[in-house]
């Protein structure tokens, strides 16, 4: 927050040193302290248009930069945010690997007996734990 501040401060400083810029150069002399005769300027010929112009490329400016400055941010979060998602996917696909493990591993227990009850006909049902999910269903 600190840096947001200090950000505003700045860009107040631009505008109100732009709105000094157009008062001090919008007259044609300047009376000094101590002095017999005004002190003539250069011949700016600075108009309102003038200021206002610079006003907007003041504005044009500060925008570009936050512009660049969300670019950066981004490109540094969006590197983060891919870490991120590949460290979740990879563990969630290495927790569902080792849950597809344990059930195999129950059907193969099983899977001796199956095949003994349909070779030689031994009065096993075959469908007595052929689906170690059915519990889960």
């Amino acid at each position: 927050m600190d840096q947001v501040w200090g950000f505003v401060k700045y860009v107040a400083a631009a505008f109100c040193g732009a709105g000094l810029v157009y008062i001090a150069t919008s007259h044609s002399s300047v009376n000094l302290p101590d002095a017999n005769s005004a002190v003539p300027l250069a011949d700016i010929n600075f108009t309102y248009a003038d200021f206002i112009t610079l006003m907007l490329t003041c504005v044009t400016v500060v925008l570009a930069a936050v512009g660049i400055g969300i670019g950066v941010v981004a490109a540094y979060t969006i590197s983060n945010l891919k870490d991120d998602a590949k460290t979740e996917v990879n563990a969630a696909v290495t927790k569902r690997m080792k849950e597809v493990d344990e059930k195999l591993d129950k059907v193969e227990a099983n899977l001796e007996k199956k095949v003994a009850a349909l070779a030689y006909g031994i009065g096993q049902n075959l469908d007595d734990d052929a689906d170690p999910d059915t519990e889960e269903r």
